[in-house]
C-alpha cells in the first residue's frame, strides 16, 4: 500500500479544483515538471500548461458534480514510487446546457517532494471538441 496522504491530495487538489472550478490552486500539488496524458489522446507538458489547458476545458462547464467510487495508494517497491489510482464518475452540464455522465480512472505519480508528476486520464469515451 501507498502512502493515504496523497489520496487526500489529489482527491482535494485534482478532483475538488475541478468541480469547484479553482484550478488556479493547483501548483500546490502538482510538480512543475507534470506530464500529463489525457483521456483526449492530448500529452501536456509542465504545470503552466496543464492548468491552462483544464482552464480552457472546465470553462467549457456550468456544472460538474463529482463522485468519486474508489481512492486508493499504491506503492511501487521496484521502483520506489508512489501512486494514486482513482475511479469516478462526473455528471457534467455544457454551456449548452447539455448534461453527460463520464466514467473516469486517473493514475497519478506522486514525486519526492509530494507533488503529482505524472498523470494518466481515461474516460469511457473521446471528448467532443
Amino acid at each position: 500500500m501507498g502512502n493515504s496522504d496523497y489520496c487526500a491530495m489529489i482527491v482535494q487538489g485534482s478532483w475538488k479544483d475541478w468541480e469547484k472550478n479553482t484550478m488556479d490552486n493547483m501548483k500546490s500539488w502538482v510538480a512543475d515538471t507534470v506530464v500529463a496524458f489525457q483521456s483526449d489522446n492530448t500529452m501536456v507538458k509542465g504545470v503552466d500548461s496543464l492548468q491552462a489547458n483544464w482552464k480552457r476545458f472546465r470553462a467549457g462547464y456550468t456544472s460538474v458534480i463529482d463522485t468519486l467510487n474508489a481512492v486508493l495508494p499504491t506503492y511501487s517497491t521496484d521502483k520506489n514510487e508512489n501512486w494514486v489510482l482513482v475511479w469516478a464518475t462526473e455528471i457534467n452540464t455544457d454551456t449548452k446546457g447539455k448534461t453527460d455522465t463520464v466514467a473516469v480512472m486517473e493514475t497519478w505519480r506522486i514525486n519526492k517532494d509530494g507533488k503529482a508528476d505524472l498523470v494518466y486520464q481515461y474516460d469511457r469515451h473521446a471528448r467532443k471538441k
